[in-house]
């Protein structure tokens, strides 16, 4: 008895993966392909090109957001040998108060001692009727002495008072990474490796296509 695969299916319809909803970032042939392949001996459950298209559009669509999840997991960068990697943040408040005290006292002082002399001599003189000379009449002295002492002072005391308070929240974040010595590096990398192999997008996808449309008989 014939049996109609889903490689049968797409060579009588080569449209019929047109409806397919795949994950950004995924190759839509890669995947046709890896389905064609991996279910070449698998008879379809549904027969008929158009309503199998249809289907395969419902389907798709459904699973697209959880494919979306698993791919972008398994694409998310870290570094297989750290089984530690974790931000850490710490804050730390602060109250500080601070004083500040001067007294302050200031003298200044200014003496100024004066002592001035003055002195002034006139002398008078008158001319003779019938001589065209002079002759000193009377002579005037004056004379003075100004003597004292100015004496500028004063004081400035007085006290300033300076105080304050600083308060404030200073956090701190820092990032710890690397091998916490519970796992070994090579037991790390062999389980590396064997996620990638178990884990590949094109083969969950198929796996998927292949449960829900393929009698999983041979």
């Amino acid at each position: 008895m014939a049996l109609l695969s889903i490689m049968g299916l797409y060579h009588y319809d080569p449209t019929v993966f047109n409806s397919l909803h795949l994950p950004e970032g995924i190759d839509r042939e890669t995947l046709i392909g890896n389905i064609l392949l991996e279910c070449a001996e698998l008879e379809v459950i549904i027969s008929e090109p158009e309503i199998m298209k249809e289907a395969i559009g419902y389907w798709s669509k459904k699973n697209q957001n959880n494919w979306q999840h698993i791919y972008d997991a398994m694409r998310e960068k870290y570094d297989p040998l750290w089984n530690k990697d974790g931000t850490y943040t710490e804050t730390e408040t602060r109250d500080l108060k601070s004083t500040g005290l001067e007294t302050r006292n200031l003298a200044n002082s200014n003496r100024e001692t004066r002592d001035l002399a003055s002195s002034a001599d006139s002398t008078g003189q008158v001319s003779a009727f019938n001589s065209t000379g002079f002759q000193n009449q009377n002579r005037q002295t004056a004379s003075g002495t100004d003597t004292g002492t100015v004496n500028n002072s004063g004081t400035d005391t007085g006290t300033v008072n300076n105080a304050g308070t600083d308060t404030g929240t200073i956090s701190r974040t820092r990032r710890e990474t690397g091998n916490i010595g519970v796992t070994t590096s090579q037991a790390m990398l062999t389980e590396e490796v064997e996620l990638r192999r178990a884990f590949n997008i094109y083969d969950i996808i198929t796996e998927d296509f292949k449960s829900r449309f393929c009698l999983l008989v041979y």
